[in-house]
């Protein structure tokens, strides 16, 4: 029997007019090659942002086949059900080879077939597999936790870690081959997160290329999120729309290398997004020191924006933790929800947001006035706030405001080649995606290991 590889891109969240924009008027001839693959829409049934429509929760429904109703996980580094199985706990019982590098809310179960797990940044219960990959985990875990308040110590010495281990795996010829769009990226746009996403993805990419060594039917997946990441905080930038567009197009050559050593490709994002006028969530600067002001807790797993999970030492520290978050106020407002309480943690969230970044405005002239017309309550009930200078002059202090200039849609695209179940499909749910895979294996024994 002839083997089978199959690459599957995680693309998460891109908007497909946007990338047919960038490709015609750039003239880039990667991204445009995305665009003769076949194509078939996806959508999900959930609504809800923050709640359900969150890549966290739509990626666990693409990776298990299970709707968010079955898998019942909502929240970014939320501890999986022992009875939960991914698709390559499925597939390395058939003996399929599996390489799965940054899925989102996923777990590593040391199988035989499965030879690589590279964790999110946001995974706390999940090592790297092999453990020599763990250098190039350990910087954007501190990152993506830490970015609003970083340490300069720590940066400087998981950076070194990071480097020096790229440079072993002869990431050298990346940065000559990368060199001119990566120093002007730099040059004209400074130190942008944007930018340090884009690069971690293609140092993914490079990465995950070199680790692809089988001659056994193979499973290749890897989960990219820098053009979420710009859609999110960076759309309405026009000066940083061309460099946007140079980095997807780099990414787009690395895929369809990649795919020269496979048979069949898949590359999804999950849903798209859909653009909207800026708006700010609010994140404490350094989330550990902000909540320890208010409570006494045993550690955080801080989550991308404006939550995360709390841990506590036992029952009694965790409901007085509660009651003092639940009922904590800013000038009257409450600003805390608490979510999937258990019995030593819970997940908090900071539910308001802002219409401005009211860090760019005078703090002296900041009154009950401005704050009624700029802050905003996630389940939209009336504020009444009791102004207090000294107050909120301290919790602006504390907080960054985070841009947000795209929202989740509830649909999205699939572009794919050389897949046989999906030939006469015109659309699909996010979770029977996972039936793709499944299928491209079928004839495949089961043998347990």
């Amino acid at each position: 029997m002839i083997n089978k590889k199959i690459l599957a891109i995680h693309l998460n969240e891109f908007n497909c007019n946007y990338l047919k924009y960038g490709a015609k008027k750039y003239k880039l001839k990667h991204l445009k090659k995305l665009f003769s693959l076949k194509k078939i829409s996806t959508f999900t049934k959930d609504r809800i942002q923050n709640k359900n429509l969150d890549p966290w929760v739509q990626s666990v429904s693409i990776n298990t086949g299970k709707i968010s109703n079955k898998h019942k996980i909502f929240k970014l580094g939320q501890k999986l059900d022992d009875n939960l199985f991914f698709i390559w706990d499925i597939l390395t019982k058939k003996k399929v080879d599996c390489y799965v590098w940054g899925s989102i809310n996923s777990r590593f179960t040391n199988r035989k077939y499965l030879k690589l797990f590279f964790p999110d940044p946001w995974n706390y219960s999940s090592d790297t597999y092999p453990s020599d990959l763990k250098p190039f985990h350990i910087l954007p875990r501190y990152y993506a936790k830490n970015y609003l308040e970083i340490e300069f110590s720590k940066i400087v010495k998981y950076s070194m870690i990071f480097f020096t281990a790229f440079i072993k795996n002869n990431g050298f010829n990346f940065f000559i081959k990368n060199f001119f769009l990566i120093i002007n990226s730099f040059l004209y746009r400074g130190l942008k997160n944007y930018i340090l996403f884009f690069l971690f993805d293609l140092i993914s990419l490079n990465l995950f290329t070199k680790r692809i060594k089988t001659n056994n039917d193979c499973f290749s997946y890897i989960f990219l999120n820098s053009l979420a990441h710009f859609q999110h905080n960076n759309w309405n930038d026009a000066n940083a729309e061309k460099y946007y567009f140079l980095f997807v197009d780099k990414i787009m050559k690395s895929i369809f290398e990649l795919y020269q050593s496979h048979d069949s490709l898949i590359i999804f994002n999950g849903f798209s997004q859909k653009k909207i006028n800026n708006k700010f969530l609010i994140r404490p600067k350094n989330p550990i020191i902000f909540l320890s002001n208010i409570i006494k807790f045993k550690n955080l797993e801080q989550d991308m924006t404006n939550g995360g999970f709390i841990f506590f030492n036992d029952k009694k520290e965790t409901d007085i933790a509660f009651k003092k978050l639940i009922n904590y106020t800013v000038c009257g407002i409450k600003i805390f929800e608490i979510l999937q309480k258990k019995e030593k943690s819970f997940f908090y969230k900071i539910k308001i947001n802002s219409t401005k970044d009211l860090r760019k405005i005078d703090i002296n002239k900041i009154n009950k006035i401005i704050l009624l017309k700029s802050f905003q309550i996630d389940n939209k009930k009336k504020m009444k706030i009791n102004f207090n200078f000294e107050e909120i002059s301290k919790f602006l202090d504390s907080i960054r405001f985070i841009k947000t200039t795209g929202i989740h849609s509830t649909s999205g695209n699939i572009f794919y080649d050389n897949i046989k179940m999906l030939k006469n499909k015109k659309s699909m749910e996010n979770h029977q995606i996972f039936n793709i895979f499944t299928d491209y294996f079928k004839n495949k024994t089961t043998n347990e290991n």
